[in-house]
């Protein structure tokens, strides 16, 4: 299956203080967040992704945070998109 990605890295949260990546329907896509560890952490019930001036992670399920990675516990952060498909011809 095809999927769109997009994924951004904790070295570049310094010049995201207080963005958000807001995601408008649950299960329509997924976060999966990279521990520095190496580990995998996904979330398919995240809404959206919130990156503080400090450069910790937020995912959140609605209004409320349901994970957090502080700054020095992640490495990066993937969107997929699991609604798209195959351009059609």
């Amino acid at each position: 299956m095809w999927d769109a990605t997009s994924s951004i890295s904790s070295g570049d949260a310094g010049h995201l203080h207080g963005e958000s990546a807001h995601m408008t329907e649950t299960s329509a896509q997924t976060v999966i967040v990279r521990t520095v560890s190496g580990e995998e952490l996904s979330y398919p019930w995240a809404t959206s992704v919130r990156v503080d001036r400090r450069g910790d992670l937020g995912v959140l399920q609605g209004f409320r945070r349901r994970a957090f990675h502080p700054c020095a516990e992640w490495e990066s952060y993937t969107v997929k998109n699991l609604r798209c498909g195959p351009a059609a011809s």
